[in-house]
């Protein structure tokens, strides 16, 4: 059975679960409101406020997506702490491991002494965010659903870690980078699995969907209901794409999913040869990688 890699949790049904506690559970957890005074002010993504009286300059970050943006906005030497999945830049790595996104180890949080913690909606609990809370650590929390979701982060993490002008100048040549891609006519139909036991689609609610339309192809699982729904083999043969994307931290290979699923060679895509398997670390974080996930992904659809 093939298994579903752990780095990329947030791209999984869990991860969805996860978002909807904080959502639904988060404002019973409300605390007594903090004077809005102090020279970091800044709204998360819950749209709680957090003030700080200085620049924060021991930051831990829970996630990987979270981490390369702090990076990616010049504040990597404020990170004290990393999740054992963060692992790029290569820097990262050096920092001290927490733990991973599901259960960070709260002693080794506490005895770094961040100014503030950083984590994901999709991926981190809300047992954590609590965690974190009872210990009185500042805790700021990002959420991107999207291209301009991850703008939007980036510009926040340098507002928070007082890296503006270097966020907004990075965030201008994403923005530049994205305005030279061009559409393809006709657009591909793309169908992306992030597992194939069972077979796994990418929806088109989903961050992943929304790379596959700016690159420039169809999501033939666009209309299927839920964020990953679950195909079976014949309904994977109905949708008929004319590309296949994978990501590579599942272990396959073309001759793999050839022997495993013979009928596939009734796909366009398998008769064609347009079986691909992606970097899943640049594809399935929400961070400053999210545009050369696009664009990666556009030379491979405008190949025909």
């Amino acid at each position: 059975m093939t298994r579903v890699n752990t780095v990329s949790v947030y791209a999984r049904s869990t991860a969805c679960a996860f978002a909807l506690l904080f959502l639904l559970l988060f404002p019973s957890c409300t605390r007594e409101e903090k004077p809005t005074t102090g020279l970091i002010h800044i709204v998360d993504a819950l749209q709680h406020e957090l003030v700080l009286d200085s620049i924060p300059r021991r930051i831990i970050s829970l996630a990987p997506a979270v981490t390369e943006a702090l990076y990616a906005v010049g504040a990597g030497k404020q990170v004290v702490g990393v999740t054992r999945f963060c692992n790029y830049p290569p820097e990262a790595k050096s920092k001290t491991i927490v733990g991973d996104m599901l259960n960070p180890n709260l002693e080794v949080v506490v005895s770094l002494r961040p100014d503030v913690v950083v984590v994901s909606m999709e991926g981190n609990r809300k047992e954590t965010f609590l965690q974190l809370q009872d210990v009185n650590i500042p805790v700021f929390v990002t959420n991107p659903r999207d291209i301009d979701g991850v703008m939007d982060m980036l510009l926040d993490l340098g507002d928070l870690t007082h890296h503006r002008p270097i966020a907004q100048r990075l965030v201008d040549s994403l923005r530049r980078r994205m305005s030279n891609i061009r559409p393809l006519d006709p657009r591909p139909e793309v169908l992306m699995l992030v597992s194939i036991q069972p077979l796994m689609a990418v929806g088109g609610k989903t961050f992943l969907g929304k790379i596959i339309l700016a690159a420039g192809g169809n999501n033939v699982a666009d209309e299927l209901p839920g964020s990953y729904p679950t195909l079976n083999r014949e309904g994977l043969l109905d949708l008929n794409p004319d590309v296949i994307l994978l990501p590579d931290d599942l272990g396959l290979s073309r001759q793999r999913l050839k022997e495993e699923f013979p009928e596939w060679i009734q796909l366009a895509a398998l008769q064609n040869e347009r079986i691909y398997f992606v970097n899943a670390d640049i594809f399935q974080r929400p961070g400053p990688r999210i545009v050369q996930a696009v664009m990666e992904l556009h030379e491979i659809l405008k190949q025909d």
